[in-house]
């Protein structure tokens, strides 16, 4: 589970949130940045984990690309954000995986066990016009890493 992009490929990245308008203003988001990037969106836990271990429906890797970033809600269904991120960064495989948390919440107990977890960064989602304004500059100033595993 390699994650690369050749050059003139997309940079493959998955987005998990279980709603629709959330899903879009961070792709929104993405696409303002002005990268190359394929998004893959899925709506709860148990599909994230089918995805990254690359089970059935998604052992296809030349359809489903490892991603080169993840961004998760920490409130999904069937596996919490939070019980993903876990499983994400303790196995050897996945660990290395960039993952951002995006959640409404900005409580301090979410945020301090999203980064013990392994959160590689905590955004909150925007509400209203000047947050969706820093949220836009923030995404952006990500770079978009390409992440190369061992």
């Amino acid at each position: 589970m390699k994650a690369f992009v050749e050059p003139g490929r997309a940079i493959p990245v998955l987005i998990v949130d279980d709603d629709q308008d959330d899903f879009e203003l961070i792709e929104d988001s993405l696409k303002i940045c002005g990268k190359d990037i394929s998004i893959q969106w899925l709506s709860d836990g148990e599909l994230v984990l089918d995805y990254l271990f690359q089970r059935e429906p998604f052992a296809d890797s030349s359809k489903y690309p490892f991603p080169s970033l993840l961004f998760m809600d920490i409130r999904i269904p069937k596996v919490n954000g939070i019980e993903v991120l876990k499983l994400i960064k303790n196995d050897s495989k996945l660990k290395k995986l960039p993952t951002i948390i995006l959640s409404t919440s900005d409580l301090s107990n979410d945020v301090t066990t999203a980064y013990e977890n392994g959160a590689n960064l905590y955004l909150k989602k925007p509400r209203g016009l000047l947050e969706l304004k820093y949220f836009y500059k923030a995404i952006d100033t990500l770079g978009l890493p390409i992440v190369l595993f061992p």
